[in-house]
């Protein structure tokens, strides 16, 4: 998909990321030698970290008491972090600017009808739901939380699942070697680090959760894939090299690398190439994109490469 495309899709404020990532990827592909392709780029990784995505926060009058349009709450929100989290800004709002004293039972967010999940990253969210607005709307409701919909969203559930998808993600990868040595002010130095945006802290402290070495190589890419006609993650064991059926001393060996065009079919029934885009941090990926490189590269804080596929509009 060409730059002037990804950007009328998702948005002008991925343009720098989506020079860096075209730039990169001419330059990998015309190596002869992959494992120059399967490395790590902090500068990639950083550029995920400063994405931003502009939301307008909408209220309902009815629900704060008030027969005039309750005014919007605008932010630039990082696709990394939760909805929660945006809970005690939004609250601040509520109570300064719209006045409204009563108790809060608890917020919660919808987009078209939709609940918003509050377990998903919001860039996958984003990228879901509302790739075709900026500023993407999203409803904000104070009064009757769906719990037959939504688990309870604290603070603390959001640290709990976030730091358990960690533990899932070295497992995949590492067998979970790595993250049973982390220490418990380990998990909260990258609990803090990443709901304060430090990059360069929370990578000094998950480093060892990415690296892929002769000595703890990664042996499955934690991956999930968001369906277009349900928004439920398929989640399946991605290898990240095609494995040959023999080798030299009879048994099976690693050919090429395992590419987005080798495991979509698996996770998508109706997978056809023309018919839909995969898109990860609002950009469009080509389909010969290596999974490793997206684990080493695209993963999110929680170590997941998280895909959505998207029907093309015609």
């Amino acid at each position: 998909v060409p730059i002037s495309k990804s950007i009328e899709i998702f948005g002008a404020s991925s343009l720098n990321f989506l020079i860096i990532y075209q730039f990169l990827r001419k330059v990998a592909l015309a190596c002869d030698d992959v494992l120059n392709l399967m490395s790590e780029d902090l500068d990639v990784r950083r550029e995920i970290w400063r994405s931003r995505i502009p939301i307008e926060f909408c209220f309902i009058a009815a629900e704060l008491n008030t027969v005039d349009t309750p005014k919007a709450s605008y932010m630039l929100v990082s696709r990394l972090t939760y909805l929660p989290l945006l809970k005690e800004r939004l609250k601040k709002h509520i109570r300064s600017i719209l006045n409204y004293e009563n108790n809060i039972d608890g917020i919660w967010f919808e987009f078209n009808g939709f609940f918003l999940k509050w377990y998903y990253p919001v860039g996958v969210l984003y990228d879901y739901y509302g790739a075709k607005s900026i500023p993407w709307s999203i409803t904000v409701h104070v009064k009757n939380y769906p719990e037959n919909e939504l688990e309870c969203d604290d603070k603390c559930n959001v640290e709990f699942i976030f730091i358990q998808t960690l533990k899932e993600a070295d497992q995949m990868k590492h067998r979970g070697h790595v993250i049973e040595n982390l220490q418990c002010h380990d998990y909260k130095q990258l609990w803090n680090n990443f709901i304060y945006e430090r990059f360069d802290q929370f990578y000094h402290v998950s480093k060892p959760l990415s690296e892929n070495t002769i000595e703890n190589p990664i042996r499955y890419i934690p991956i999930r894939v968001y369906l277009p006609d349900r928004f439920k993650f398929v989640q399946k064991l991605v290898k990240p090299f095609r494995i040959s059926s023999e080798s030299a001393d009879g048994g099976a060996a690693p050919t090429a690398p395992t590419t987005l065009q080798d495991i979509l079919p698996k996770f998508y029934g109706r997978w056809q190439i023309d018919q839909f885009l995969v898109i990860s941090h609002g950009i469009s990926l080509p389909f010969e994109t290596p999974v490793l490189w997206l684990v080493e590269n695209l993963c999110y804080p929680d170590n997941f490469v998280h895909l959505c596929i998207c029907v093309v509009d015609r």
